[in-house]
């Protein structure tokens, strides 16, 4: 498929859903974690240290993720994906006890996992490979630019609401709705 074509093709949005949710949540929620998790409780250095919990669960999770991308469709794994990113946002957003942040990591991690493996191949699964630059070009060009946005939602939401809640509420919206859009996300 060239260029024009995917973009003309209504599964290409529902797919884009995916990559736009998880970068403009996992990076609000990256950014601000020190504060977010700090309001339950959680020191500066144990919030930022469970950014090694993230990365550590991201890595070991490729393998048997990369395992699953080649024999399931693309679309349920990006599903979960979605459904891990809105589990982790309501989690960070409702936190019954500290300890639980350690599940918060966990979730983000099996997410990030997700995104290096399936979401890389998905466009080639579905669009082919004679253009694949391309379509990746636009696809991560819009989820650079959503994580770039990001942390605006949280920063706004604090600044004029003096709490996180409503930009939560709005990242939880998200990748609940992209996963709605990727299960129905039918190759073309």
């Amino acid at each position: 498929w060239t260029v024009r074509e995917v973009l003309r093709c209504p599964t290409f949005w529902k797919l884009l859903s995916v990559p736009v949710s998880s970068g403009l949540v996992g990076t609000g929620l990256i950014f601000h974690q020190v504060a977010i998790l700090g309001e339950y409780g959680l020191t500066p250095t144990s919030a930022l240290g469970l950014m090694s919990i993230q990365a550590g669960c991201a890595t070991l999770m490729t393998f048997p993720v990369g395992w699953a991308t080649d024999r399931f469709p693309s679309r349920y794994i990006l599903f979960l994906a979605m459904v891990l990113l809105a589990a982790a946002t309501l989690l960070v957003m409702t936190m019954p006890s500290p300890w639980l942040a350690i599940l918060y990591a966990v979730l983000l991690g099996l997410h990030a996992s997700i995104l290096r493996s399936t979401a890389s191949v998905v466009w080639i699964n579905y669009y082919g490979r004679a253009h694949q630059g391309a379509v990746r070009g636009v696809a991560w060009s819009v989820m650079i630019l959503a994580a770039a946005v990001g942390p605006l939602p949280l920063a706004l939401s604090i600044d004029y609401f003096g709490s996180y809640t409503p930009a939560l509420c709005m990242f939880l919206v998200l990748p609940v709705v992209a996963a709605v859009a990727v299960w129905t996300a039918h190759p073309p």
